[in-house]
């Protein structure tokens, strides 16, 4: 189920509905509401939920170590104190 927000710029009224897929909710405003107005459906984005750990991995990681970039994303490759010397 994928959320979607259903409103409508004649007096900013607005519903927020779950669906499996935007034809769903399409219909859905076909036969529910009132047809006169002007009514938009929009997919709403996920929030990320950060994770403090993931977070702080991820900041370390990006100030202590090199990163590549790689076909999966990108990884860290060595230790910058290391390999400068210190």
């Amino acid at each position: 189920m994928k959320n979607f927000k259903i409103k409508n710029k004649t007096d900013n009224q607005s519903f927020d509905k779950q669906f499996e897929t935007i034809a769903d909710a399409k219909e859905w405003v076909i036969n529910h509401l009132d047809l006169s107005k002007k009514w938009t459906v929009s997919l709403i984005k996920p929030k990320f939920n950060k994770d403090a750990f993931f977070v702080g991995l991820l900041d370390y990681g990006l100030k202590h170590q090199y990163i590549e970039k790689t076909n999966d994303g990108i990884k860290f490759v060595g230790n910058k104190n290391q390999q400068e010397g210190k």
